[in-house]
């Protein structure tokens, strides 16, 4: 005769990594759409001839006015395990989203649009990240 005893801790910690995951995803997709929506706006600058058509650029200071969409499609997302926690990345891999965001001497008056996108969406991010465990 014996008395068996177990430990759920395993059991929670995987339910718990799973609910934190989601999370992370979650929070990462709605920062995904916002920075689309961001750089989806129209400009709001000088207008130049751009071959056949008329550019809007951006003003020193806004988001910048798009041209051809490849910074908005480039703009991705990935959850990774780092130790013991999710982390999640929303970005572009091209370096002129960087430009953008900071100025360069040949643009000394940059056109965030990163920073201030976050900014102005960390409450609901927060609010997505600190959600009770269902």
């Amino acid at each position: 005769m014996s008395i068996r005893f177990s430990s759920y801790v395993k059991n929670f910690e995987s339910k718990f990594d799973k609910w934190e995951k989601a999370r992370v995803t979650e929070a990462s997709i709605f920062m995904q759409n916002k920075l689309k929506e961001t750089l989806s706006q129209k400009g709001t600058g000088a207008a130049y001839a751009r071959g056949r058509k008329v550019h809007i650029a951006s003003a020193p200071g806004k988001p910048p006015a798009t041209d051809s969409g490849m910074l908005r499609r480039t703009i991705a997302r990935e959850v990774v395990k780092d130790f013991f926690e999710w982390v999640g990345k929303v970005g572009t891999p091209l370096l002129y989203g960087l430009w953008l965001e900071r100025g360069t001497s040949r643009m000394p008056e940059p056109r965030p649009w990163l920073k201030p996108t976050f900014e102005k969406n960390a409450d609901q991010v927060g609010r997505i990240l600190s959600r009770p465990v269902e």
